[in-house]
């Protein structure tokens, strides 16, 4: 049997490993993210491009659906203007639930251009729905948080 000293060291080991392994997986992620952003930003770009801020307007930061039926795949477009001097990077595009599939049109974006988020929603569960999609780029505040909310409606629909 088992000491209460050793299981309370046991317990210690195990909570280091853990946080090892947690650091070790932070580190793995932050720099993945740093060659991917440097692949995306070598792109033709001037270097006062690359490293500077720009302003972004996105008209429709939150897209209330209402009622949507249950199994469609909703869609959506989120128009981002670039307001500011130098041209719009953006990284990268992640949202916080694996039923919205968001979709960049373009990046870099010049000066007073335009692009397009396009997302699509798969409605499978019934109810209220409130999903984030974060907009990762050289823009000042980012990251920007995009909202696409609704209701699924329970309804069945029986062929």
């Amino acid at each position: 049997m088992e000491s209460e000293y050793s299981k309370k060291f046991n317990r210690q080991i195990w909570l280091l490993c853990f946080f090892l392994v947690t650091i070790i997986i932070c580190a793995y992620y932050l720099i993945g993210k740093q060659s991917h952003s440097s692949s995306v930003s070598n792109n033709s770009l001037s270097l006062s491009d690359q490293q500077s801020h720009t302003k972004i307007e996105i008209p429709n930061v939150v897209i209330d659906l209402g009622k949507v039926k249950r199994h469609e795949l909703i869609g959506y477009s989120f128009k981002l203007l670039n307001k500011g001097k130098y041209s719009l990077i953006i990284y990268d595009v992640k949202a916080d639930c694996h039923c919205i599939v968001p979709e960049l049109m373009k990046s870099p974006v010049a000066v007073k251009d335009s692009t397009v988020i396009s997302v699509k929603y798969d409605s499978s569960q019934p109810g209220f729905f409130q999903k984030k999609i974060m907009v990762f780029s050289n823009a000042e505040n980012s990251p920007h948080t995009l909202i696409m909310r609704g209701e699924v409606s329970n309804d069945v629909v029986i062929n």
